[in-house]
């Protein structure tokens, strides 16, 4: 999953912290379950029409990244 921070200037000005629940990124929080059901991604959701591929209902429990980064002003998530 990718967010965009281009309002931001490079790498300097960004702040990336994670716990058990969020990440906290420039200052603002952003939850893992609402990352990982909101994901854009081509594993998330289908290239025709965009529908939900990962219904989040499903999982035993809350998802979890395997890696975050920032790269290019992009939060970049890898998924368990």
């Amino acid at each position: 999953m990718t967010i965009n921070h281009s309002h931001l200037k490079p790498d300097r000005d960004i702040e990336l912290s994670a716990n058990q629940s969020f990440v906290t990124v420039a200052g603002k929080r952003f939850y893992y379950i609402w990352l990982r059901d909101n994901c854009l991604d081509s594993q998330s959701r289908h290239g025709g029409s965009w529908e939900k591929l990962n219904d989040i209902s499903k999982h035993k429990a809350p998802p979890q990244p395997l890696s975050i980064q920032i790269q290019d002003n992009n939060l970049i998530i890898d998924w368990d």
